[in-house]
C-alpha cells in the first residue's frame, strides 16, 4: 500500500503529517456498520479540519471493483461529509498562499510542495458553506487563493473551479483558477512534470487579479 502511494508521488513525510493509513479489507479487518465497507485493500485518506483534527475518512481502493467507484465513504448518519479537508505541509509552509485542489490526494501533493492546501471532497462538494469557510480562513490568515482544477474531458473540473471562484468572490476573495494540462489532475501532472510548481508560482499563487477571476492554462514541459 505504501508503494502504491509512493507511485502516486506521495512521500512518507506528507503521509505521516496527514495521518494517511491503510485498510486491509473486510476479509482481514471487520468493521462496524457505516464504516467504509470496501471489498479489498485500500488507502485511507482522512479529512482534517483547519486545526489538523480528523473529521472524516475516505477509503481509496487500490483496485476498484467493476461498477463501483474508487472511493468508499462512511454513512452520512455516522459521519456527514465535511465537503473539504485542510492538508498539512510536512515542513514550513509557503507564506501567504492557499491552493485549492480536487480531492485529498491532490491536496497532499500541494502540501508536499510546501503549500497550505484544501481538498474538495467530490465534484458535488460545493454546498453553500464551502466558499464561506475557505474565505474566512483566507481573510484571517491573509492568504492569496489559487484553485488548481482537473482538466477532464467533460469539463467538470473547469466548471467546479469557476463555481468556487464565483462563490469566493461573493465572500470578498478573488481567486486565480489554474487549469492543469489536458487530461491531468495535479497528481498526474506532478508525476509527468516535476517542474509543475513553477507554473503555479508563475501563473497562479501571488498573481491575483483585482477584478474577476481569470483562467490560466498551463502546458507540460516537453
Amino acid at each position: 500500500m505504501r508503494e502504491w502511494l509512493h507511485n502516486r508521488g506521495l512521500g512518507d513525510d506528507v503521509l505521516r503529517a496527514n495521518h494517511v493509513g491503510a485498510d486491509p479489507g473486510r476479509d482481514r479487518l471487520r468493521r462496524s456498520r457505516g464504516i467504509p465497507y470496501g471489498a479489498g485493500p485500500g488507502a485511507t485518506f482522512p479529512a482534517l479540519d483547519v486545526n489538523g483534527q480528523i473529521r472524516y475518512v475516505q477509503t481509496r481502493a487500490l483496485e476498484p471493483r467493476p461498477g463501483y467507484g474508487k472511493y468508499d465513504n462512511p454513512s452520512a448518519a455516522l459521519a456527514p461529509n465535511p465537503r473539504l479537508t485542510w492538508a498539512v505541509p510536512p515542513g514550513p509552509a509557503q507564506q501567504g498562499q492557499l491552493l485549492i485542489c480536487e480531492g485529498i490526494p491532490d491536496a497532499l501533493i500541494a502540501a508536499q510542495a510546501g503549500y497550505r492546501s484544501v481538498g474538495l471532497l467530490g465534484t458535488n462538494a460545493l454546498d453553500p458553506t464551502v466558499a464561506a469557510r475557505i474565505a474566512n480562513v483566507a481573510t484571517r490568515d491573509n492568504l492569496d487563493i489559487t484553485i488548481v482544477t482537473d482538466n477532464d474531458d467533460n469539463g467538470t473540473g473547469k466548471h467546479l473551479g469557476q463555481q468556487l471562484a464565483t462563490g469566493l468572490q461573493a465572500q470578498g476573495q478573488i481567486a486565480v483558477v489554474l487549469e492543469t494540462p489536458d487530461g491531468h489532475d495535479l497528481s498526474t501532472w506532478s508525476l509527468r512534470d516535476p517542474t509543475w510548481i513553477n507554473a503555479v508560482v508563475r501563473d497562479g499563487a501571488g498573481k491575483h487579479p483585482t477584478a474577476h477571476h481569470q483562467r490560466v492554462e498551463s502546458t507540460l514541459v516537453q
